[in-house]
């Protein structure tokens, strides 16, 4: 068996450039109970037994993977075979990162404490952004994560995601471009609350914030970044491009279950997302005799009992 540690292999340092990332991400979506999880897993397995060096990641918050690997997961990768890293990413860290240099980047609170003329801080759009940091739409802590792991991942040949059921994959593929114009007006902003500290002459007050501003202003860049890369890569099919995407549609054999996954397929494609490859999981063999229900009728009362 593999030597289990909790190192990632190559370099894996977090301002790797983006821009030359050459690597394929593979994301598995479907209904909640289709086997996304065992699916996503033996892809993986498959993947490393060929030599390739490749992470797994469960997004899911109603983790699974640790159980279906046997193996104790945690936010940070560990080896759990050969060639083959897997972690359980917890969604909301990512969602408090970005929370965080937003909230930094809005000088609402500080601007207050100042005692500026009331309605300074409205005018400037900072109360609107202050509500929208509350309460993010749907979509957008999933998509944070999967940005920040993938960006964080650069010594993986592929990437491999156990993603959230339907719902949270289509909500999640809407949000780059929200997220996107979203960061894009906290930072023109921040050039609004430049001009006004100017204006106001607060000298020490002014530098202070200035540079707390600054600081916020990386952090927020950097999230942007990411976010930029995971947008082109999932609308960058394999063999198109550096850094390429794809999503594999879990379903089983029932009318509900395909009817859901053919929806998924279509929308994926509607947003220019490569969707090329589909599992259907649980089908039966017209072959199947009946030791097959035996076994099954056995396994079920081994649990219930």
């Amino acid at each position: 068996g593999a030597q289990r540690h909790s190192s990632v292999p190559r370099s894996c340092a977090k301002d790797d450039s983006l821009a030359s990332r050459s690597q394929q991400l593979v994301f598995f979506g479907g209904k909640g109970g289709v086997g996304k999880t065992s699916s996503s897993a033996a892809y993986a397995a498959g993947l490393a037994e060929q030599g390739q060096q490749v992470l797994l990641l469960s997004t899911d918050p109603a983790h699974s993977l640790g159980d279906a690997l046997c193996e104790d997961l945690r936010g940070e990768p560990r080896q759990v075979a050969d060639n083959l890293w897997a972690a359980e990413v917890d969604p909301s860290e990512a969602l408090a990162e970005l929370r965080e240099g937003l909230k930094m980047l809005d000088a609402k609170a500080m601007l207050d404490d100042l005692g500026l003329p009331g309605g300074t801080t409205a005018s400037l759009g900072l109360n609107e952004l202050s509500e929208l940091l509350e309460s993010p739409p749907p979509g957008v802590d999933e998509l944070a994560a999967i940005a920040r792991v993938a960006a964080e991942s650069a010594g993986y040949d592929v990437v491999v995601f156990d993603t959230a059921p339907t719902g949270h994959t289509l909500r999640m593929l809407e949000v780059p471009k929200f997220l996107g114009d979203f960061i894009d007006r906290a930072l023109s902003i921040r050039k609004s609350v430049d001009g006004m500290l100017g204006m106001f002459g607060l000298g020490g007050n002014s530098e202070k914030i200035k540079s707390t501003l600054d600081d916020a202003e990386n952090k927020v860049q950097k999230i942007r970044a990411r976010i930029a890369w995971l947008a082109c890569a999932l609308k960058t099919a394999p063999g198109k491009g550096q850094t390429t995407a794809e999503f594999v549609v879990v379903t089983r054999p029932t009318a509900l279950d395909c009817q859901e996954a053919g929806r998924l397929a279509k929308e994926l494609r509607k947003q220019g997302v490569c969707c090329r490859r589909m599992i259907v999981n649980q089908v039966i063999s017209p072959d199947t005799t009946p030791a097959y229900w035996t076994s099954r009728v056995k396994a079920q009362s081994t649990v219930l009992d």
